[in-house]
């Protein structure tokens, strides 16, 4: 049974595409009585942030960590909880790629819910047929603000304004960044045990040959065009920032 949260603090997850954060979703509900996902709907909305914030235990949503921070510390006096949740840079732009073209796969309405733009990038990406490394190279470079440095753009806000100094400062802002490496003890910390279950949600077989990552070409790229992501990933992955 969901239990209600009675310690009168709120916690925010900001969820990162392909992360696992779908997952960590399911586990919020599960546990707790009361919370709200995909809050980027209401966090620019004053009136709608405050009533939620007066009765969630949680939040979560693909909200930059800096406009999360300020209009939810505008919009109630509860403490405040941060948690993400980091992935393996190039497995993470690898799944991103591929949730291009399954939300083609799915049904229709699935499809024709997401944003207009994301169907247009999704249609070329399904015709371009990701057949070699250069096709990828090209579509990654194309929609860089979509696929590249996409964790650090969620931590962080703009990508010109990120150093390595500036992930540490974010990261020792937060409570917990969990990482594929520490999914468990994320959960931990967010509910105060660990889970019952184990969720896997959002999880897609790859529509293309996953084998074209490993090409030398495209792990120089990677390191060359998603080099913030990196470097979140290896400064999360830091004991230091596990004991918190």
């Amino acid at each position: 049974m969901a239990q209600v949260n009675t310690s009168n603090e709120l916690i925010f997850f900001v969820h990162i595409p392909k992360t696992g954060g779908s997952s960590i979703n399911a586990h919020l509900k599960s546990h707790f009585s009361n919370g709200i996902e995909h809050a980027e709907s209401i966090i620019s909305d004053p009136e709608k942030l405050i009533q939620t914030c007066a009765r969630a235990n949680w939040i979560s949503g693909h909200v930059h960590y800096p406009v999360a921070k300020e209009k939810l510390l505008a919009s109630t006096e509860r403490p405040v909880r941060f948690f993400s949740c980091v992935r393996d840079p190039r497995h993470q732009v690898m799944s991103h790629l591929n949730w291009l073209i399954e939300i083609q796969k799915r049904t229709k309405k699935f499809f024709y819910d997401h944003p207009i733009n994301i169907q247009k990038i999704s249609h070329e990406v399904c015709s371009l047929g990701l057949r070699d490394e250069h096709q990828i190279m090209y579509l990654l470079l194309k929609y860089r603000g979509l696929l590249l440095n996409t964790q650090c753009s969620l931590m962080l806000g703009a990508e010109k304004d990120i150093n390595k100094d500036s992930i540490a400062h974010t990261i020792e802002e937060f409570e917990y960044i969990g990482t594929d490496q520490s999914y468990g003890t994320l959960l931990n910390r967010m509910i105060g045990q660990k889970p019952n279950r184990v969720y896997h949600k959002n999880s897609a077989e790859y529509h293309f040959d996953t084998k074209l990552f490993d090409s030398e070409e495209l792990r120089y790229f990677l390191k060359v065009h998603n080099a913030l992501d990196d470097t979140l990933y290896h400064l999360a992955n830091q004991p230091a920032v596990k004991l918190g």
